[in-house]
């Protein structure tokens, strides 16, 4: 709170004495003005954007016409894992150190989890699970009341997603697609009802001035050889 209100009286005694009229003041303060409206140009876009896809009308046969489209996407990897469970984050940490890299946890005296999909493992295995890349990959996980040994035992190929598997993703994808379309055509709409042109000699000249400015800078600040 101290530093606010120092700020802010700060800010206000320089006012008084005319600092902010100076050049260098004025000049960064109009940069910090740009900046402002720039980002709240960016932010009012981006909510035009988020109405536009989230009105779009879409039907559950457009969502399937999408899915046969882009059914090649829709592919999700399997994971096999086994899991063995101790009291403390210290008893597995001994027992993932006695495996070492060749040994593998005992099919006998462990808990198996058939080959599933990252939404259909357990939710006490993520996020670390997914983390394991090669077969024999292993990771402590440590949860409220003890802690596990989980292993990767198997990867089977990426499998064809179910319409209804895929349908959250499918919505999204379709939402987005017709959602850049919408913006593209309001953006024209717009652009033709306020009569935008872009000049684009005005655009090189300031290109130019730009840089012959910025060259000027460069060599102010050039020490004397």
């Amino acid at each position: 709170m101290d530093v606010v209100i120092a700020r802010k009286l700060a800010a206000r005694e320089a006012r008084l004495r005319g600092i902010d009229a100076t050049d260098a003041t004025r000049e960064k303060l109009e940069a910090l003005r740009r900046e402002a409206n720039a980002r709240e140009e960016e932010i009012l876009r981006d909510a035009l954007f988020s109405a536009l896809r989230d009105g779009a009308s879409i039907s559950d046969a457009d969502l399937r016409a999408h899915f046969e489209k882009t059914r090649a996407r829709h592919t999700e990897r399997r994971i096999a894992l086994r899991r063995q469970r101790f009291a403390s984050e210290a008893d597995a940490n001994a027992a993932m150190a006695s495996l070492g890299s060749e040994a593998r946890l005992d099919p006998a005296t462990t808990e198996t989890l058939l080959p599933a999909t990252a939404e259909k493992l357990p939710a006490d295995v993520i996020p670390e699970a997914l983390r394991l890349t090669r077969v024999g990959d292993r990771v402590v996980i440590v949860r409220e009341g003890g802690a596990a040994l989980v292993e990767l035992v198997a990867i089977e190929p990426a499998a064809q997603m179910t319409f209804e598997e895929a349908r959250r993703d499918v919505e999204e994808s379709l939402r987005t697609l017709r959602a850049q379309e919408a913006f593209r055509a309001e953006i024209a709409r717009l652009r033709a009802e306020a009569g935008v042109e872009v000049d684009l000699d005005a655009l090189r000249r300031q290109g130019r001035q730009q840089s012959m400015a910025d060259e000027y800078e460069r060599d102010a600040r050039r020490p004397e050889e």
